[in-house]
């Protein structure tokens, strides 16, 4: 026999209520009156009208048994789900009173909790977000969530987020139902996190150097308020904005810096300068990533030390140890300056006590030679004489010829050593050499005009002056030209070169001489030896010496070179010919 329609909604709020939002079985409620598809018969409806109206009757009996069936099975089915559902279902009416409850909560079986209000199984400062969602609910059928705590297992107290919204039928309010959730591990969570969030606050806020925290396009995410105070404010002044808006000059350098760091996924550490409107400062930063939950960069973390204490030391220890070096260095420069001037002064003593030495030797030298001379000279006279007597008697005798000849060969030797022997007394100046040679080139020009010689000068501009006797040196320069002259026979051109080379004057005779050749050059300069030509060479060389100076003679490719060279004058010696001004 075909129930009642509506027979079954007697228990409404002990079962899924058909019509609330989501909910699949409903439609029970539109099978009322007759059967969809039958129409009312005439008052005397023929035996075939029967019999159809009949089998109509029957088909639609078997669809309406069908899908009552269908209904059953999907009613099961949901309960099952809201039975075995992880969170808690509970509906309730417009007072709040419970009239389904999907499974037990917290020692609480669906028996202990229907019938009875729902703030009963909330904690008593919690009512009133209960009685508020019930309101409106049924005043203006919104939906809305909740957090609340409640008893839990073992007499424990949970937290539970409460979704809730209404159960409508015919466009009607009919119910209000609630979903709870525990999520006393999530609100543990975030205490836990609220809490190391507030330390990490604490540490940033009162963090004595600066933080910053920028997302992938430069824009502030934390600041604190040491860092804050370099730009002059407070955080909030500058959290949210871009880098650009507080420090335009830098921010070039600082995004490319975070750039880098989020590409490589690793920290760096920088020197660099920032501009306040308080001052230039200097920081050693350290750049590090930050990630979320799933380890993706979003942002990136700024700690910079500030070192500019540190850094105006530095700079400070760095113009102290530059200043210290200059110091050194002039104080260096003059006791090496002091230092060559002592040892110059030290080589001019030794060379001056030679010079004195080889003076008083000469000085010996020259007393025992004028005594040996005139010793010898007395009886090569009386030789001399009587052989010229011999001679004129005997002119047939040509002994008497080589005794002549011999007895003059001993007087020019005699006059040699009385020459070389004989002390020269000097007076050195400052003196330049280019005008002593122009003066022996002048005063020797119609002698070397006559040999047809020419003179071919190269004489260095600004050349140093020297310290010499400028009478000797024009004795011993008049010497060297004429021993040139005197090599050219035919003729020819003379190089006169003046030059310098450290603390020397050079000065270089060159001619040309293709017979000349040299196999002991230091033959030359010794006046009694078979290679002396005369006495000359060696009283240049002996007058050079003396005065600091060395005379060398050299063949080069056909070519005969004297070269003389000379000390430069020295500042102590400039100081003397200034105070005594008889310079040349």
């Amino acid at each position: 026999m075909l129930s009642e329609p509506g027979a079954e909604q007697n228990h409404l709020y002990s079962q899924p209520v058909p019509g609330w939002k989501g909910l699949p079985f409903q439609g029970l409620e539109t099978m009322s009156g007759y059967p969809r598809g039958l129409t009312k018969m005439s008052e005397k409806p023929s035996y075939e009208e029967l019999e159809q109206r009949v089998k109509k009757l029957e088909n639609q009996i078997a669809e309406y048994a069908r899908t009552l069936e269908g209904l059953k099975e999907s009613e099961q089915q949901w309960r099952a789900v809201l039975k075995n559902a992880p969170c808690f279902i509970i509906i309730t009416d417009r007072d709040g009173t419970v009239r389904y409850v999907n499974r037990s909560v917290a020692g609480l079986t669906p028996e202990d909790m229907i019938g009875k209000n729902i703030d009963e199984f909330e904690d008593a400062q919690y009512h009133h977000y209960s009685r508020q969602a019930v309101e409106q609910v049924f005043e203006f059928g919104t939906e809305g969530c909740y957090q609340v705590r409640g008893p839990g297992p073992d007499s424990t107290h949970v937290w539970y987020e409460i979704h809730f919204g209404p159960i409508t039928r015919n466009g009607q309010i009919v119910a209000a139902i609630f979903i709870s959730t525990e999520i006393s591990e999530r609100k543990q969570t975030e205490q836990a996190l609220r809490e190391s969030e507030q330390k990490y606050r604490l540490l940033i806020d009162n963090y004595g150097d600066p933080i910053n925290v920028y997302d992938r396009n430069g824009v502030c995410l934390v600041m604190n308020p040491a860092a804050a105070e370099n730009l002059g404010g407070k955080p909030e002044d500058f959290i949210g904005r871009h880098v650009k808006d507080y420090l335009p000059d830098q921010a070039d350098a600082i995004l490319e810096r975070n750039r880098k760091v989020i590409e490589s996924g690793k920290g760096a550490s920088f020197e660099e300068i920032l501009h306040f409107r308080s001052g230039r400062k200097w920081f050693w930063s350290n750049f590090q990533p930050v990630r979320d939950a799933k380890g993706k960069i979003y942002a990136v973390q700024v700690i910079s030390y500030d070192i500019t204490e540190r850094k105006k030391t530095e700079e400070a220890l760095y113009r102290a140890r530059k200043e210290l070096e200059i110091r050194v260095g002039k104080r260096t420069a003059q006791l090496v300056k002091a230092n060559k001037k002592l040892q110059h002064e030290i080589e001019e003593r030794k060379r001056l006590e030679k010079v004195l030495m080889q003076k008083e030797k000469l000085k010996t030298l020259g007393a025992i030679a004028a005594e040996v001379a005139h010793e010898i000279r007395n009886p090569l006279v009386s030789i001399g004489g009587f052989a010229q007597r011999l001679k004129q008697k005997h002119p047939e005798l040509q002994e008497c010829d080589i005794i002549l000849s011999e007895s003059k060969r001993l007087e020019r030797i005699l006059a040699r050593i009385r020459s070389y022997l004989e002390p020269v007394e000097m007076h050195p100046q400052k003196c330049s050499v280019n005008d002593i040679i122009n003066n022996c080139v002048h005063l020797l020009s119609p002698e070397t005009k006559a040999r047809k010689v020419k003179y071919r000068l190269n004489l260095m501009d600004d050349l140093s002056p020297a310290y010499v006797d400028p009478e000797i040196l024009s004795q011993i320069f008049i010497n060297l030209i004429r021993n040139a002259t005197e090599a050219m026979s035919e003729g020819g051109d003379l190089y006169i070169r003046t030059f310098e080379t450290g603390q020397d004057i050079q000065i270089e005779f060159k001619n040309r001489s293709p017979a000349l050749r040299i196999d002991e050059p230091d033959i030359l300069f010794m006046p009694f030896s078979e290679g002396g030509k005369s006495i000359g060479l060696p009283l240049c060389y002996r007058l050079l010496k003396e005065m600091g100076g060395v005379l060398s003679v050299a063949a080069e490719d056909g070519f005969m070179v004297s070269s003389v060279s000379l000390p430069k004058l020295s500042d102590r010696q400039d100081e003397k010919t200034t105070r005594e001004p008889n310079n040349v």
